[in-house]
């Protein structure tokens, strides 16, 4: 059964010159928001820029509530960005394919041959999604949620070995986290360093991104980073929260709207890979493109999730899920 949700959404909006001629009215985006605020409908943050000039900042809601202390959120709280996480991976993945150190043909069995199909399966199948490495995770138990337990690189490791494929490398698409947790792995082994550091190295320190980094455990309400909740109708749940770890390259990074702008705006500009990688990521293949889909929206890009989620269907930057557009706008609707 399928359950919506409409709590805190981090919505970052980067929009182009050509593709976007419209002038903001801030005054109708001001009234949009604080409608929703006013009948509890939502509860977020949101940037939207242009050519690398912030536009539009705007927050509602709460960063954590509890019972009748509430404390609002603002464009300085950190959110858990999900499958976004890929974005950056797919980009310091390309680097080093750039840098010599991989090649998008390369199979998986260079670097962890005991995963199933590993001589098959090549590094740009595992980028698109096409690799049929299955979804794996841990069986329920009387641990409870153990999706909130912390688990090793090694213990995940080899339940994605025990895993069945879903199909033959480059036959099909099929969403995979588990293909991303395998390209972080990757990554640490042909850098010589863990996947923050990395990403430090490589992206945020290289750009300015002051408030992206690894979530290494629970949310952080002190680190201004924000907690989840569910919108029951008439009240916010809070909701227990996927423990990084189990994320890793696929879903375990914390930003903010302003950093995630600052962001694809730095990849656009070829700050951060060049333009044959770019032109890669922007490639759309019969299901899911590389982190990028250009025929979605005249707005580049549109990145949203429900704020400190840890899961979501989406591709390099393509996502599976429904959406719905405005003149002004373009967001994601999300289910469960």
């Amino acid at each position: 059964m399928k359950r919506k949700i409409s709590f805190a959404t981090l919505l970052t909006l980067a929009l182009s010159t050509a593709g976007y001629a419209q002038t903001l009215d801030k005054p109708k985006l001001d009234q949009f928001f604080d409608r929703l605020a006013e009948k509890n409908k939502a509860m977020g943050s949101l940037t939207i820029a242009k050519d690398g000039t912030v536009l539009y900042t705007r927050a509602i809601g709460y960063n954590q509530i509890n019972g009748t202390e509430k404390k609002p959120l603002t464009a300085a709280n950190r959110f858990r960005i999900g499958s976004i996480t890929k974005m950056f991976t797919a980009a310091m993945i390309l680097q080093l394919v750039e840098e010599g150190k991989l090649k998008l043909t390369d199979t998986l069995d260079k670097f962890f041959r005991q995963v199933p199909n590993a001589q098959k399966i090549t590094i740009a199948q595992i980028l698109g999604h096409r690799s049929g490495i299955p979804n794996v995770r841990r069986d329920q138990n009387s641990q409870g949620n153990v999706s909130t337990i912390p688990i090793t690189k090694d213990e995940m490791l080899a339940l994605i070995v025990k895993g069945t494929p879903d199909f033959e490398p480059d036959t099909k698409h099929s969403y995979s986290n588990s293909g991303y947790f395998l390209l972080g792995l990757i990554l640490e082994k042909l850098t010589g360093k863990p996947y923050e550091e990395a990403l430090k190295e490589r992206i945020t320190s290289k750009i300015g991104l002051a408030d992206t980094y690894i979530a290494t455990g629970n949310i952080d309400v002190n680190k201004n980073e924000s907690l989840t909740y569910l919108n029951t109708g008439s009240d916010w749940k809070q909701m227990p929260e996927t423990h990084p770890s189990i994320l890793f390259g696929a879903g375990a990074i914390v930003s903010t709207p302003n950093d995630l702008a600052k962001f694809v705006q730095a990849l656009f500009d070829l700050k951060l890979v060049s333009q044959e990688s770019l032109k890669q990521m922007k490639t759309i293949g019969t299901a899911t493109g590389w982190e990028w889909n250009p025929s979605r929206s005249p707005a580049r890009p549109s990145t949203g999730t429900p704020a400190g989620a840890t899961t979501m269907e989406r591709g390099w930057l393509t996502c599976r899920k429904k959406s719905w557009r405005s003149p002004t706008l373009r967001t994601q609707r999300f289910t469960r």
